[in-house]
């Protein structure tokens, strides 16, 4: 558009989207002195893009127009001028940012489903499939079947190593039962009732309805807090290879083994009890030696018969302390108690896990175990160890 005081308002190219308009040679009728920006752009040899907002110029209605200049002999002959509809633009402006966000929400829906996808093929679906496996497992003991279900699991992260060990150990525990079916055939009675409650023990800590309760709480975080049954699954594998290292042990091993091996065995516990189950330590000393899963019977009685027979739960404290002439791990909770003088009845505890124990301790250590209870307030279990039969064990 020309802006010669001659010629002022004389359109020299115009385009306009809807083919409306003015055409060339024709004239904006406007008056110079209403637009401030055109005025000052005669005045000035500045060729600064400017910008105007206009109700009735070049058309009617709520208009947004940008000045260039076009300057000739160091003068501003004429601009350039591009003009928008405020409210056509605000329209454009508010469906792009709408689009832009059904598209966006659309993306983090789709990226969620490829998540749920992923979680529920590499964790999820794996648990499920360990769970039903050991599950059968309980009811049939079909060594070869589980393996072969185990074997299916391919999943190269914890829960693959976990299926692995699950097959090692029905291979041992298949092993296990028929050496023991080939030593009572070649031994005295006596030699094998003592290896029968040995193995019975140690495998009363591996039982399937154990690792049935674990899996089902691993698969139940998975999908709540998939960080926690990641370490979960971890922590469980290593707890699974520490029992099946205990069928071969047959010297005491260090008290911080023990309890490292103990503390595995509580975390499972407290996912699975969770606020009802609280766990307190107060280690003096570690400088002693006892059986292999020796102690962990005893915790577990305080866990099960204890704190987990009590309504509201409570709390499992292991302490350590050295006297003159003895060693002692004690194990207390303040839970249902027991009438320590009542008769032996099927009350659902282990009590020929109990006496093996006994046995265990009192044969490999010189050690004995003394339990107080009172009902309503809760059981303590001592396990005293004579220096004397330690450090003679130690010379050996």
């Amino acid at each position: 558009m020309d802006l010669q005081p001659d010629r002022q308002g004389l359109v020299l190219f115009e385009h306009c989207k809807n083919g409306t308009g003015k055409k060339i040679g024709e004239y904006f009728d406007f008056d110079i002195e209403e637009h401030t920006v055109l005025k000052e752009m005669t005045e000035s040899t500045s060729d600064d893009i400017r910008f105007e907002k206009a109700v009735g110029f070049p058309d009617e209605g709520n208009c947004y127009s940008g000045f260039k200049p076009v300057i000739i002999n160091g003068r501003t002959r004429a601009v350039i001028g591009i003009t928008y509809k405020w409210d056509d633009m605000r329209d454009s402006v508010i469906h792009t940012i709408i689009r832009t966000i059904i598209i966006t929400a659309s993306g983090i829906v789709l990226i969620m489903l490829i998540l749920v996808v992923f979680i529920y093929r590499t964790a999820v679906r794996p648990v499920r499939r360990i769970r039903e496996a050991v599950v059968d497992y309980t009811g049939d003991k079909n060594s070869a079947r589980i393996v072969e279900e185990m074997f299916r699991i391919n999943t190269k992260n914890e829960l693959g190593y976990l299926s692995d060990s699950i097959s090692d150990l029905a291979l041992e525990l298949d092993h296990y039962t028929k050496e023991t079916a080939r030593i009572a055939a070649e031994k005295e009675r006596a030699e094998k009732e003592r290896y029968e409650a040995e193995v019975q023990v140690m495998v009363s800590q591996i039982s399937p309805h154990f690792m049935y309760n674990v899996l089902t709480s691993i698969a139940m975080m998975c999908e709540l807090d998939p960080k926690t049954a990641r370490e979960a699954t971890v922590i469980f594998t290593k707890y699974l290879r520490g029992n099946m290292d205990s069928l071969k042990q047959t010297a005491p091993v260090p008290f911080e083994k023990e309890l490292e091996h103990l503390k595995k065995y509580l975390y499972i516990e407290k996912l699975r009890f969770d606020d009802l189950l609280n766990i307190e330590y107060d280690i003096r000393t570690t400088d002693f030696e006892v059986p292999l899963l020796s102690v962990q019977p005893l915790v577990e009685n305080a866990v099960k018969h204890g704190v987990g027979m009590k309504e509201d739960g409570g709390t499992v404290k292991i302490a350590s302390l050295e006297t003159d002439t003895a060693y002692e791990v004690i194990i207390s909770d303040d839970g249902v108690g027991f009438d320590v003088n009542a008769p032996k009845k099927n009350d659902g505890r282990s009590h020929v896990g109990m006496e093996n124990t006994r046995k265990r301790l009192k044969e490999m250590c010189g050690a004995e175990i003394v339990i107080t209870s009172e009902i309503g307030k809760g059981t303590t279990a001592r396990v005293i160890i004579p220096k004397e039969a330690a450090n003679e064990d130690t010379v050996s």
